[in-house]
């Protein structure tokens, strides 16, 4: 009897949960069901039929007129993006009456599904334009170009990976960003009396022989000349002038043995840019034992040794004359030194410019 009615208050209690749990899923059902018309459906009843491309470059870049997309601000015309298949191109002087004074970012590179597609070899570009922005014909074939001299501003990258061999910057600009020139192959550049400032890289990967820097100049960045290497120069040193002093900014020989002058010029040097005699080994960059020095002599008048300026060489003696004051990252790194005597003229030594295992020893 006892086991029976156990029996029948355990079968309760199931029926009794069994209840319970059905009022539940009956309640969250009827509220489920309750529910406003999802919003994922009214999202859905409110898009808008598929653009073509020509709506949505306009979305994109603003109104085209010709081969270029555009847009009015301050009752000036920026130029957004070139749509045309010309490799030739003239940028206008006005749209729609109103003057084009921008060639705004990205406006020349031009790619397809992903891949560059067009690549312009001339630009003549009109003298109403005040700024040309980042990136603006970066990766382009453009061997001269003729900046107008109603420019002020040049951005990052603007020429970018080109092919230019000769530069004039106009007598208006006063800043050039940083790689904004990178990778051309220029060998000469006339720099103007306006500029002010030069980013870090402006310049780097090109093949100059000389390089005049104004005195206007407040601002040089860092490695604005940086791998300027030729062979084909016929200068021994590749050199940049600024305050009637020299640093060198290329050296274009093999010679193992390396004596760097006092003067050149008839000028001082007193600077060793960055990468120098630095190998730094890459695609771009591809280094043997026939492009690494044994030994250099450094005169009494340098006063900054570059970053990576004798990265990865075959130096096995060095002097450092009393008369340098900065030795920058990675200056001497990757060379079978020894040791080092460090003058008391030093003021800073950057990060990694010897190895860890060559001896210091000041002076």
């Amino acid at each position: 009897m006892k086991e029976e009615k156990l029996k029948m208050k355990i079968r309760g209690i199931i029926l009794v949960l069994i209840a319970v749990i059905t009022i539940l899923a009956y309640k969250q059902n009827k509220a489920w069901n309750t529910v406003e018309e999802p919003v994922v459906l009214k999202q859905f009843n409110n898009i808008t039929p598929e653009l073509s491309y020509e709506q949505r470059m306009e979305e994109m870049y603003g109104e085209r007129i010709g081969d270029f997309h555009y847009r009015v601000e301050n009752d000036e015309a920026i130029i957004t993006r070139y749509e045309g298949d010309k490799f030739n191109v003239v940028i206008p002087k006005k749209i729609k009456g109103f003057p084009v004074v921008i060639i705004d970012e990205y406006s020349f590179v031009i790619f397809n599904q992903g891949e560059r597609f067009l690549k312009i070899n001339s630009v003549v570009i009109t003298n109403t334009v005040k700024r040309i922005n980042d990136s603006a014909f970066e990766g382009n074939n453009l061997t001269n170009i003729i900046l107008p001299n109603s420019l002020e501003f040049i951005g990052r990258s603007a020429f970018d990976g080109n092919n230019l061999t000769n530069l004039t910057i106009p007598n208006s600009v006063k800043t050039i960003e940083e790689s904004a020139f990178h990778w051309n192959q220029l060998t000469h550049v006339i720099l103007p009396n306006s500029l002010e400032i030069i980013g870090d890289e402006a310049f780097k990967n090109n093949k100059f022989v000389k390089v005049v820097i104004p005195d206007s100049v407040k601002i040089i960045g860092e490695n604005v000349f940086e791998y300027n290497k030729s062979k084909d120069n016929k200068e021994l040193f590749s050199i940049m002038i600024h305050k009637n002093e020299v640093t060198i900014i290329g050296y274009n020989h093999n010679k193992k043995d390396v004596v760097i002058p006092e003067k050149i010029n008839g000028l001082p040097v007193v600077a060793i840019g960055s990468s120098v005699f630095g190998n730094f080994s890459c695609s771009c960059h591809p280094v043997s034992d026939n492009d690494k020095i044994s030994s250099v002599l450094i005169p009494e008048t340098i006063r900054i040794i570059g970053k990576g300026a004798f990265f990865d060489n075959k130096l096995t003696n060095l002097t450092i004359p009393n008369s340098v004051k900065i030795i920058d990252v990675a200056a001497f790194a990757r060379n079978p030194l020894k040791e080092i005597i460090i003058p008391s003229s030093i003021e800073t030594i950057g990060k990694y410019a010897f190895d860890e295992n060559v001896k210091i020893i000041k002076k």
